[in-house]
């Protein structure tokens, strides 16, 4: 066979790949913004319990230890209440799936379906099944814009 008869197979497989270098970037990438709301969230609950507990250790050696433990207490409370509103994980999970989303639809305006074989399209359900399934489990309700 000649090269020239290989060249249509192998931009068709070339395009397949190229698509699915795409998918696979937007797949992990939407996993790993999920990862980094949620940790961002933790570092914050954790960043304020470490102060309660530099700040109770501080009480216990004030002249009055039970008045500045219970007065450290009700700081931490309120903090607490204030940072469980705020640092709510699910608008980072909705910006991930946004971001999928988008990406997904540029990658597929972009595709030529002609050159998409079984095992691209394949991938393509897998990563939409899941992302969407995660999305779905983590009470996404619509764009955040």
């Amino acid at each position: 066979m000649s090269d020239e008869s290989q060249r249509p197979a192998d931009a068709a497989g070339d395009a397949a790949n190229e698509v699915y270098k795409q998918l696979e970037a937007a797949h992990s990438g939407y996993f790993q913004d999920l990862q980094t709301a949620w940790m961002d969230a933790q570092h914050r609950f954790r960043d304020l319990q470490m102060q309660f507990e530099r700040d109770m250790d501080a009480a216990s050696r004030e002249a009055d230890p039970n008045e500045a433990a219970k007065n450290v207490m009700e700081k931490y409370q309120g903090e607490y209440a204030n940072l469980m509103k705020e640092a709510d994980p699910s608008k980072g999970y909705a910006a991930a799936f946004d971001k999928y989303r988008s990406t997904i639809k540029d990658l597929m305006a972009k595709a030529e379906a002609e050159h998409l074989d079984v095992a691209t399209v394949m991938h393509i359900s897998s990563s939409l099944n899941a992302v969407a399934t995660h999305a779905a489990v983590l009470n996404w309700s619509g764009p955040t814009t």
